[in-house]
């Protein structure tokens, strides 16, 4: 069996080293995949009664494998019962994966490409997401440059916005577009040493889980931390939480400045104790955090003062006023405004300027809370609706539920994420009834009305 390991840049033949002979006719060269080896007379013809007959039995064990298939497969299912037949396959295609990475994985788009990817996943944010986009373009571009090249400042990237706002959409639809591996975690999860949650450097932990084990891919992937605010310490003063959450931040700087992280591979099917190093230098890290009341320092440092500042909520009216009264404030103040209040509000100075780019979120209108409801490739209302198709069942909306779940939205103070658990409440009680069973035979139509948002069993079914 011929090694593709023991393959060599001379003419010599790749089995036993003989060179090859003048005016000789057994002989042969042959093309093994973006190689060509050469084989001497004596092997050449084994070689190829060899490829025959592995191909005739590679040939039945896939007719076996297809006239077995019980349940339907999705493509990953089948490439890797395909992959357990030909274990050299496996080899080969992770060797591939691996030259590709190391050459750069990321699919390169243009600022107004990111920007327009964007545009159709997340609703609002018109600014921010310009922004952002530019960001993500200088930073990967940075990225790819050569290594004795000197590196521009790292655009790592903190979005400031209420619960809701989009800040992990965003983060998940750039790295979406641009095909390389996303970690998403919560600050609070986190401490210096483990001791009290988990470790820091389990980010890069998972960014590897989630490039399949190749480092290079890792390496250039994004992580989202959410309500990095909960790490300030303005509120802890004295206490021991404020020690702590100093020292995660501390820990944090480390990773977003760039440091080698030692990663056991056991878990992704290497031998015990084999380890890697991830160098987090090229990882784009991304932060998101509502940060309550730091447009009120944020106005103070500008010369703001009293209602033009005033975050009353004395009824719900006055209350969206505020909060977009608090946008404008962040939005029309210099970064040097906003860095010197969040300093005040209690992050690490070092960490914060390790962030070049902070951009508020604004909150989200009526309007564009219902088109986020019914607009959005993977809204709370086509998700339903989908899932009533596959039963055969058309799930129907009224127009005075849908208004009703805006409503009931733009009053809480958790954005979108309640469109989604209205929406599931409000059809929870058909899909137990009708999904999969065999009333869904019988009724094709189901209507949520305005009632099942209070009371699930009100839909209304149409034969």
């Amino acid at each position: 069996m011929i090694d593709p390991n023991k393959i060599i840049s001379d003419a010599n033949c790749v089995v036993c080293g003989t060179p090859p002979e003048e005016g000789s006719t057994d002989q042969r060269y042959i093309q093994f995949h973006d190689r060509k080896i050469f084989l001497c007379g004596k092997h050449a013809e084994a070689f190829h009664i060899g490829a025959v007959m592995g191909q005739l039995e590679l040939n039945s064990a896939l007719a076996e494998f297809i006239l077995k298939m019980d349940d339907p497969l999705n493509s990953q299912q089948i490439k890797e019962h395909i992959l357990e037949m030909v274990p050299s396959a496996r080899r080969q295609l992770e060797d591939k994966q691996l030259q590709a990475h190391i050459k750069g994985t990321y699919k390169e788009q243009s600022p107004r490409e990111i920007y327009e990817y964007l545009d159709k996943n997340v609703i609002g944010q018109e600014e921010a997401k310009r922004r952002i986009s530019l960001a993500v373009y200088e930073h990967y571009k940075n990225a790819q440059r050569r290594a004795d090249s000197p590196l521009l400042e790292k655009q790592n990237i903190l979005m400031l916005g209420p619960s809701g706002s989009g800040k992990t959409l965003i983060a998940n639809s750039i790295a979406k577009i641009l095909d390389v591996p996303f970690v998403s975690a919560d600050a609070t999860s986190y401490s210096p040493t483990g001791f009290q949650g988990a470790d820091v450097d389990t980010i890069i932990f998972e960014m590897m889980y989630k490039s399949s084990g190749v480092h290079h891919a890792a390496e250039q992937g994004i992580a989202f931390i959410d309500e990095i605010d909960k790490l300030s310490t303005h509120a802890m003063q004295g206490t021991k939480s404020e020690g702590l959450n100093y020292a995660t931040q501390s820990s944090l700087l480390k990773l977003i400045e760039g440091k080698k992280v030692k990663v056991p591979m056991q878990n992704l099917g290497h031998p015990p104790g084999t380890m890697t190093m991830v160098d987090t230098t090229k990882m784009l890290f991304m932060f998101g955090g509502a940060f309550n009341g730091l447009a009120e320092q944020v106005g103070k440092l500008m010369g703001y003062s009293g209602r033009t500042i005033s975050l009353s909520k004395r009824n719900e009216e006055d209350r969206i006023e505020s909060s977009i009264r608090s946008y404008n404030i962040l939005a029309e103040a210099s970064t040097d405004v906003i860095i010197k209040a969040l300093i005040d509000f209690g992050m690490n100075t070092e960490f914060i300027g390790r962030i070049p780019i902070i951009v508020p979120l604004a909150p989200l209108t009526k309007e564009q809370l219902y088109k986020c409801l019914i607009d959005l490739p993977n809204s709370p209302v086509s998700r339903s609706q989908m899932l009533f198709a596959e039963s055969g069942v058309k799930l129907e909306f009224e127009e005075s539920m849908l208004q009703a779940v805006v409503e009931t939205t733009a009053k809480s103070d958790t954005g979108t994420r309640a469109l989604n658990t209205l929406v599931k409440r409000a059809v929870s009680q058909a899909a137990f009834d009708l999904l999969g069973s065999e009333p869904s035979r019988k009724i094709k139509h189901v209507v949520i009305t305005n009632e099942c948002i209070a009371n699930p069993e009100s839909y209304v079914t149409i034969n």
